[in-house]
């Protein structure tokens, strides 16, 4: 009898395991059949009040039309989907929805840094007293490579000036390496970054001007200047100033008329490259320097 009453004790655990087992792989197998929509097929498009308008005039003159963007927008569509920044960013505008005037005004600027080189301000997040962005470079028209060739007499292969495209790309920014060790680490800042405190871009020089505060009294933050070259249109750092002594003095509150540095005091230390400090591009699936080619 007794072995007769462990066989039964047994039998019965040892159904309950197995029927426990048979809930678990039938709830694990109806969520591997039953894939949950991405944030982005959960979102339909919705017209801004305020919207992009077409086409984009640029310093030169020149006209971006739609049918010259769209494939930007696409790509950009795509890759955002696989990026990071689609989680580190919550004002970039949805791409996909460009053609049904989803993309609300001001989120978006188009810097012509050469004949054949536009770069992109796109908003990232925006707070009380910081706003950030991510830049993104493509290529229009023919590279000077391609028209060299072509004033010898050889047919040209490169798309006129309103066909595009040679990219995009992501724009990686460099940081001082006094930013990156040491006190004024405090930031948390990265050799190259993709996202940054833009405030200005002032296309006579192709400067950038960048600023992150720290405290919304403006008494301590880092700030730092890019130029573009239209070479190559990469960003070299100029100068970099950081504050990180919460003393309550020395604030800086940017201006782009009366105010675009830092003030000359002992609290802001100053960084500046010792040689061509210089930016890159990038894939926006991983922030690192990519041989593309725009």
């Amino acid at each position: 009898m007794k072995m007769s009453w462990l066989s039964h004790r047994m039998i019965l655990a040892l159904s309950l395991l197995l029927s426990a087992g048979s809930i678990s792989l039938t709830r694990h197998s109806a969520h591997a059949q039953t894939k949950s929509p991405s944030p982005i097929e959960q979102k339909e498009c919705v017209p801004a009040a305020k919207h992009m308008s077409f086409p984009v005039q640029l310093r030169s003159g020149k006209k971006l039309e739609a049918r010259v963007l769209k494939p930007v927008f696409e790509s950009l569509a795509k890759s955002l989907a696989q990026s990071p920044l689609s989680s580190l960013c919550d004002s970039t505008p949805r791409f996909e929805c460009w053609d049904q005037k989803g993309i609300p005004d001001g989120r978006l600027d188009f810097i012509e840094l050469s004949k054949t080189r536009v770069l992109m301000r796109v908003a990232c997040s925006m707070g009380a007293y910081n706003a950030s962005s991510y830049y993104v470079a493509f290529g229009i028209g023919n590279t000077p490579a391609a028209t060299a060739v072509a004033k010898r007499g050889k047919p040209k292969n490169s798309p006129s000036a309103t066909q595009p495209l040679r990219g995009p790309a992501l724009i990686l920014f460099p940081h001082h390496p006094g930013l990156l060790s040491g006190p004024h680490a405090y930031w948390g800042l990265k050799p190259l970054e993709a996202i940054v405190g833009s405030r200005l871009f002032d296309e006579k020089t192709n400067s950038l001007f960048v600023y992150t505060k720290g405290l919304g009294n403006g008494t301590i933050g880092h700030f730092h200047h890019y130029s573009f070259s239209a070479k190559d249109g990469l960003p070299r750092l100029k100068i970099s100033a950081s504050k990180i002594l919460d003393d309550g003095k020395d604030e800086f509150h940017f201006d782009p008329v009366k105010s675009r540095f830092p003030p000359m005091t002992a609290s802001w230390v100053r960084f500046k490259p010792k040689g061509d400090l210089r930016g890159c591009l990038s894939g926006f699936h991983e922030f690192e320097c990519s041989k593309i080619t725009l």
